[in-house]
């Protein structure tokens, strides 16, 4: 609700809450508020009700048109401001007050104590000198040089900084902590300090929004950590350098470097001959663009390559060189050769010996196999004859009593007779 003091009249003290607002009361408000926050749109309206019916609906209505022309969501009519309940008369009263201007001037709480007024003494002499023209020093007065200065203006001259930073390996740490000289002390003139400062300082900062900006889009893009993603654009940068310089420098002679090189293929190399091999042409920035990013014409390349060719001396060693790497590469295709076989060779050994072991436990296998075959019917045989006996258990039991148990001499008999071998112990 809009601060007592807009009101033409006092709130009476009857009047304790929204609910007990007169409609002149709310009417007188709105309007008042409505004139603070767009004069042309409240200037027509009257902050208070005529007596009459018809006078009341056209100012209600006006007013409510006036409401909405500023943004208020709600319904609202004539009938909110003559017969207007608690809850409609809040919700547009509060709209209203939101929709006030704030005073921004003092609004900003500060520090208090010393710090307080030492920021507002800055800030005095800071808008004392905005406020101030510019005067040649020569025509400064006493005020305007404790303002400005009684000297010339020094020219902002900057110089690289080696700010230490944690991380990195020992040997920087250790250099960071010793041998590094202070950063006050790293421009060659002391007044140099503070722009050197600004000057890295926005360069920090110009390549850190840089970075969150590329990372903020082709970074999340590739869906790759930060330390890979650079790893990648670096890589990739190196191999278009090294693309433009292949294709910019003619081929180097064959055979090993003997001496210096030839300044003849230096100046077709580096263009200082200014002739069809010049590495990299003056020009604008988008003629350098096009030759970095387009290919050479394979004329234009050809011709490159013959003249470098053209300007290097005969020489005996780059003759004898072909024959020469052809004799080293037939020796060492031969050793590699002698290698193989010997390697194969003992490998064939060790498949024959590996054939006889092999042999050998089949032939052991066969022999346990038969063995054990001899004695599974030595057993059948001699559980098929105690079968045939009379009381069998009996038997059983005196066979294992011996000799000793009356009537086993007629067992093991029987069994003689029978051809079971070995039954006796």
């Amino acid at each position: 609700m809009c601060p007592p003091a807009t009101f033409a009249r006092p709130v009476p003290p009857e009047i304790q809450s929204v609910r007990d607002f007169p409609p002149e009361l709310v009417v007188e408000a709105a309007v008042r508020c409505v004139r603070v926050v767009r004069p042309a749109l409240g200037a027509p309206l009257s902050t208070l009700l005529p007596p009459g019916m018809s006078a009341r609906f056209r100012l209600a209505s006006d007013l409510a048109s006036a409401c909405q022309e500023l943004g208020f969501g709600g319904d609202v009519g004539y009938q909110t401001f003559l017969y207007s309940s608690e809850h409609d008369t809040r919700r547009l009263l509060l709209f209203l007050v939101e929709k006030l201007p704030r005073d921004e001037a003092g609004g900003g709480a500060e520090p208090p104590g010393k710090s307080g007024a030492l920021l507002r003494a800055i800030g005095a002499c800071i808008r004392d000198q905005l406020g101030t023209p510019w005067v040649p020093p020569n025509c400064r007065t006493p005020r305007l040089q404790r303002l400005q200065g009684t000297s010339y203006l020094q020219p902002f001259s900057t110089c690289p900084l080696v700010l230490p930073h944690t991380g990195g390996p020992p040997e920087l740490q250790e250099y960071f902590r010793g041998a590094a000289p202070p950063v006050p002390a790293q421009p060659p003139r002391p007044a140099g300090a503070p722009p050197a400062l600004l000057e890295t300082h926005a360069a920090q900062l110009s390549a850190r929004h840089d970075w969150e900006a590329e990372w903020g889009g082709a970074g999340l893009a590739s869906r790759l950590p930060p330390q890979e993603y650079v790893g990648r654009k670096r890589l990739r940068a190196r191999l278009r350098a090294l693309e433009s310089l292949r294709q910019a420098c003619p081929p180097r002679p064959h055979g090993p470097p003997e001496g210096p090189l030839d300044p003849a293929w230096l100046q077709g190399a580096f263009g200082a001959g200014g002739g069809a091999g010049g590495a990299l042409p003056k020009g604008s920035r988008f003629t350098r663009t096009q030759h970095l990013t387009h290919k050479q014409d394979p004329q234009v390349l050809l011709q490159q390559v013959q003249a470098a060719v053209e300007t290097l001396p005969p020489s005996k060693g780059s003759e004898e060189a072909p024959g020469m790497r052809q004799a080293g590469e037939e020796a060492s295709l031969e050793a590699t050769l002698a290698q193989l076989e010997a390697a194969i060779e003992g490998r064939r050994g060790e498949a024959r010996a590996a054939q006889l072991g092999l042999a050998q436990v089949e032939a052991e296998v066969r022999q346990g196999h038969l063995a054990l075959g001899g004695r599974q019917d030595a057993l059948r045989l001699k559980a098929r004859a105690l079968e045939l006996l009379p009381d069998a258990h009996g038997n059983m039991a005196k066979l294992q009593v011996g000799w000793g148990v009356p009537g086993g001499g007629q067992v093991w008999g029987l069994l003689d007779s029978l051809g079971v071998t070995g039954a006796r112990l």
